[in-house]
């Protein structure tokens, strides 16, 4: 897999904001402090536009890293989610306040190009050495051409203290620049050997019968065990279910009172593909359907960080 490394301050812009619009707390507490107003009024902007701020961010987020234009950069996610048009005036307006909270940004965290590019060398070095081994103990363990051939990886600043996605669309992840890992049973080249092994999943070919608002979510929880597995067989995590579980929590794929049932769901959803190999448009339809069954519907519909 061919990947770009990217640090983006205005990724970790949109990256922050986006937490606080979910109601989570920052780990920068001077940060949350600075972007409390302008965020606020973003998203005060977000709802007269009648725009959903979940939906707004998956598309801001890994979209600020290719636009220095503001205007440019609020066009091209008005356009994502609500279809070619003239955007001009609302992009106008939404533009204002992303130079607004950019600025905010900035003033609490001056040089963060070149902190987070200092705050990646250990992340990197650690990938080079072991990230490649990973990802082809992923592919050895699904199918051929399940991996993208290329993605980008946009390095944010850690505003939550360790947090990760994956944007299919854009075929980017974007990963906090921690110097540390979170949790020490998973190292962060797990997580994002994880993530990147989910890019591709957006292809008809897998995904034609899933219904869009699932599959981010649906391929991020199909990965994880088969990325778990890979990690214990090169000794990067340890072995056995308890790893699953751990990270269903630590990585917000449910809350605490799911984070069991759903690890068992995974277990066996994963086992069966095991002893039978479908394909694997077919085993991410199953799997849906495990998830989507209504004794698991709560869970299925739980939105993932």
């Amino acid at each position: 897999m061919q990947l770009r490394w990217l640090a983006s301050a205005s990724t970790s812009c949109f990256h922050a904001t986006a937490a606080i619009a979910r109601g989570g707390p920052l780990a920068d507490a001077r940060l949350a402090d600075a972007l409390a107003s302008p965020a606020a009024s973003l998203l005060g902007e977000l709802t007269a536009a009648g725009l959903d701020a979940e939906a707004f961010f998956e598309q801001a987020v890994p979209l600020a890293s290719a636009f220095e234009n503001n205007c440019q950069l609020a066009d091209r996610v008005l356009s994502k989610l609500q279809g070619p048009g003239n955007h001009e005036l609302a992009a106008g307006r939404l533009a204002g306040w992303f130079t607004q909270l950019e600025s905010a940004f900035n003033h609490a965290v001056p040089g963060v190009v070149d902190e987070l590019e200092l705050r990646s060398g250990p992340l990197r070095e650690q990938w080079e050495a072991r990230g490649p081994g990973l990802l082809a103990e992923i592919g050895r363990q699904t199918e051929p051409g399940l991996l993208t051939e290329s993605a980008e990886i946009v390095l944010a600043y850690p505003a939550v203290g360790g947090a990760a996605t994956a944007h299919l669309a854009s075929n980017k992840v974007v990963i906090e620049a921690v110097l540390a890992n979170p949790f020490g049973e998973l190292p962060e080249i797990v997580r994002l050997g994880w993530l990147l092994s989910t890019l591709n999943l957006d292809l008809p070919k897998y995904s034609e019968s899933i219904p869009p608002e699932r599959l981010t979510r649906l391929a991020k929880l199909a990965m994880l065990p088969v990325a778990l597995q890979s990690a214990a067989e090169l000794e990067l995590a340890p072995g056995g279910p308890t790893p699953l579980a751990v990270a269903i929590g630590a990585w917000g794929l449910a809350d605490s009172q799911h984070v069991d049932s759903l690890a068992e769901t995974l277990r066996a959803w994963r086992q069966t593909y095991q002893d039978n190999r479908p394909p694997w448009r077919v085993a991410l339809a199953a799997l849906d359907q495990m998830l989507t069954t209504p004794a698991n519907q709560t869970r299925a519909e739980e939105k993932t960080p």
